[in-house]
Protein backbone atom coordinates (compact mmCIF):
# COMPACT_ATOMS: atom_id res chain seq x y z
CA UNK A 1 0.00 0.00 0.00
CA UNK A 2 1.37 3.51 -0.94
CA UNK A 3 -0.03 6.57 1.02
CA UNK A 4 -1.13 8.80 -0.98
CA UNK A 5 -0.86 11.79 1.48
CA UNK A 6 1.03 12.89 4.41
CA UNK A 7 -0.46 15.45 6.56
CA UNK A 8 1.70 16.47 9.50
CA UNK A 9 0.04 17.02 13.54
CA UNK A 10 2.10 19.68 14.79
CA UNK A 11 1.33 20.44 18.83
CA UNK A 12 1.46 24.25 18.88
CA UNK A 13 0.93 26.90 21.99
CA UNK A 14 -1.07 29.00 20.68
CA UNK A 15 -3.87 28.12 17.81
CA UNK A 16 -4.44 31.46 16.53
CA UNK A 17 -1.42 33.45 16.89
CA UNK A 18 -0.13 29.43 14.47
CA UNK A 19 -2.76 30.06 12.33
CA UNK A 20 -2.21 34.02 11.85
CA UNK A 21 1.99 32.33 10.98
CA UNK A 22 0.80 30.06 8.31
CA UNK A 23 -1.65 31.77 6.65
CA UNK A 24 0.45 35.41 6.59
CA UNK A 25 3.55 33.64 5.49
CA UNK A 26 2.23 30.68 3.09
CA UNK A 27 -1.02 31.54 2.55
CA UNK A 28 -3.10 29.05 4.01
CA UNK A 29 -6.34 29.23 4.87
CA UNK A 30 -8.23 27.09 7.49
CA UNK A 31 -10.49 24.05 6.10
CA UNK A 32 -11.74 22.68 9.07
CA UNK A 33 -11.56 23.15 13.29
CA UNK A 34 -12.87 21.56 15.85
CA UNK A 35 -13.95 23.44 19.75
CA UNK A 36 -15.12 26.75 20.12
CA UNK A 37 -15.37 29.12 17.05
CA UNK A 38 -13.43 31.67 18.97
CA UNK A 39 -10.88 29.33 20.56
CA UNK A 40 -10.34 25.92 18.90
CA UNK A 41 -8.22 23.27 20.07
CA UNK A 42 -7.72 21.94 16.55
CA UNK A 43 -7.50 23.26 12.87
CA UNK A 44 -7.23 21.54 9.67
CA UNK A 45 -5.16 24.48 6.86
CA UNK A 46 -4.90 23.87 3.44
CA UNK A 47 -3.56 25.27 0.74
CA UNK A 48 -3.59 23.83 -2.87
CA UNK A 49 -2.79 20.06 -2.41
CA UNK A 50 -1.17 20.53 1.09
CA UNK A 51 -2.17 20.14 4.69
CA UNK A 52 -1.10 20.90 7.92
CA UNK A 53 -3.09 20.21 11.02
CA UNK A 54 -2.68 22.15 14.35
CA UNK A 55 -3.35 20.57 17.88
CA UNK A 56 -3.68 22.85 21.00
CA UNK A 57 -0.69 21.73 22.85
CA UNK A 58 -2.52 19.83 25.95
CA UNK A 59 -5.43 19.24 24.70
CA UNK A 60 -6.29 15.37 24.23
CA UNK A 61 -3.97 12.71 25.50
CA UNK A 62 -2.36 13.29 28.86
CA UNK A 63 1.66 12.22 26.20
CA UNK A 64 0.87 15.92 25.05
CA UNK A 65 0.23 17.41 27.96
CA UNK A 66 4.22 17.56 28.69
CA UNK A 67 6.09 20.33 27.43
CA UNK A 68 8.39 18.32 24.44
CA UNK A 69 11.50 19.88 22.93
CA UNK A 70 11.40 16.85 20.45
CA UNK A 71 10.01 18.40 17.92
CA UNK A 72 13.16 20.41 17.79
CA UNK A 73 14.67 17.10 15.07
CA UNK A 74 11.81 17.60 13.08
CA UNK A 75 12.70 19.92 9.47
CA UNK A 76 9.30 20.44 7.67
CA UNK A 77 10.46 20.92 4.00
CA UNK A 78 7.45 23.23 2.18
CA UNK A 79 8.16 23.26 -1.58
CA UNK A 80 6.92 26.04 -3.63
CA UNK A 81 7.29 27.62 -6.91
CA UNK A 82 9.25 30.23 -6.47
CA UNK A 83 11.47 30.71 -3.24
CA UNK A 84 13.24 33.81 -4.05
CA UNK A 85 10.20 35.49 -4.63
CA UNK A 86 8.25 33.86 -1.50
CA UNK A 87 11.75 35.34 0.53
CA UNK A 88 11.09 38.98 -0.46
CA UNK A 89 7.58 38.63 0.33
CA UNK A 90 8.47 37.58 3.78
CA UNK A 91 11.33 40.46 4.60
CA UNK A 92 9.13 42.74 3.54
CA UNK A 93 6.22 41.59 6.49
CA UNK A 94 9.20 41.68 8.86
CA UNK A 95 9.40 37.99 9.10
CA UNK A 96 12.78 36.77 10.84
CA UNK A 97 14.22 34.42 8.05
CA UNK A 98 17.49 32.73 6.95
CA UNK A 99 19.57 34.19 3.71
CA UNK A 100 18.00 32.62 0.09
CA UNK A 101 20.91 30.01 -0.51
CA UNK A 102 21.35 27.17 -3.47
CA UNK A 103 22.13 23.81 -2.20
CA UNK A 104 23.86 21.11 -3.92
CA UNK A 105 21.18 19.12 -4.06
CA UNK A 106 19.58 21.24 -6.69
CA UNK A 107 17.08 23.72 -4.55
CA UNK A 108 17.18 26.94 -3.61
CA UNK A 109 16.07 27.38 -0.15
CA UNK A 110 15.89 29.55 3.15
CA UNK A 111 14.63 28.16 6.49
CA UNK A 112 12.37 30.09 9.41
CA UNK A 113 10.88 28.78 12.33
CA UNK A 114 7.35 28.93 13.43
CA UNK A 115 6.12 30.20 16.54
CA UNK A 116 6.55 27.23 18.47
CA UNK A 117 10.16 26.57 16.98
CA UNK A 118 9.43 23.97 14.17
CA UNK A 119 12.07 24.61 11.46
CA UNK A 120 10.51 24.74 8.53
CA UNK A 121 12.83 24.43 5.04
CA UNK A 122 11.50 26.82 2.06
CA UNK A 123 12.75 25.07 -1.36
CA UNK A 124 12.48 25.79 -5.12
CA UNK A 125 14.26 24.37 -8.11
CA UNK A 126 17.02 25.87 -9.13
CA UNK A 127 16.67 28.03 -12.45
CA UNK A 128 18.79 27.43 -14.77
CA UNK A 129 19.17 29.63 -17.71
Amino acid sequence: MNPIQVTPLMNVADIRRSCRFYTEAFGFEVAASAGPEEDPVWVRLSLGEASLMLNQRGEGRERRLAERADHKDVVLYIGVKDAAKLHGHLVRLGFEIGELEPQDYGLLQFALYDPDGYELAVTSPLHTA
